[in-house]
């Protein structure tokens, strides 16, 4: 019995070693070749660190376009329920009777409580139960005409450092309209 699994796996053998010589031949084949050709041991090869190392160029890359290539448009007026922030300082904001935006101030200053000059809007705090990071005031259009909303930031530097920050003025004009 022994003699004839020993001659079975004999008479495979010349017939193995013909197949392991073909596939030997082909992955040679592959390495001699120039690194930008792409053959069919490529799409079987596993998806690995040794695959990415590969020092062939990317195909396409996204292109982000910088502030200098496209200019943002201005932007709209805010809705009712709008946020205004620093960034909107010099802005002019139009709003009807009765509408509202938020304006929302941030660290590092601590800011004082808007003042409104004209009697087109009124300003109400924002009082959180817990701190979000940032104070907040609501603006509301109370009759038709102009109103100038100035908030002004201390600049919050730890006692006994040099503060370059500065004090800070936000300063919005809104038009109310009936």
């Amino acid at each position: 019995m022994s003699g004839k699994r020993f001659g079975v796996r004999g008479g495979l053998r010349p017939s193995v070693v013909p197949g392991l010589v073909v596939v030997a031949v082909l992955v040679v084949g592959c390495g001699s070749g120039s690194q930008d050709q792409a053959g069919p041991a490529d799409a079987t090869e596993p998806a690995g660190p040794s695959a990415s190392a590969s020092p062939s160029p990317p195909e396409s890359q996204p292109v982000t376009p910088t502030p200098s290539e496209s200019p943002e448009p201005p932007a709209p007026p805010p809705a009712t329920g709008a946020v205004l922030t620093m960034a909107d300082h010099g802005r002019t904001v139009s709003l009807s009777v009765g509408e509202s935006v938020s304006l929302r101030l941030v660290p590092p200053w601590v800011w004082e409580t808007p003042t409104v000059r004209g009697s087109a809007a009124q300003v109400y705090p924002v009082d959180f139960v817990t701190d979000p990071g940032y104070q907040e005031w609501a603006i509301q259009a109370v009759r038709p005409g102009e109103s100038t909303v100035r908030a002004f930031g201390d600049a919050n530097c730890p006692p006994g450092t040099q503060c370059i920050l500065g004090d800070k003025v936000v300063q919005i004009e809104i038009r109310v309209t009936g």
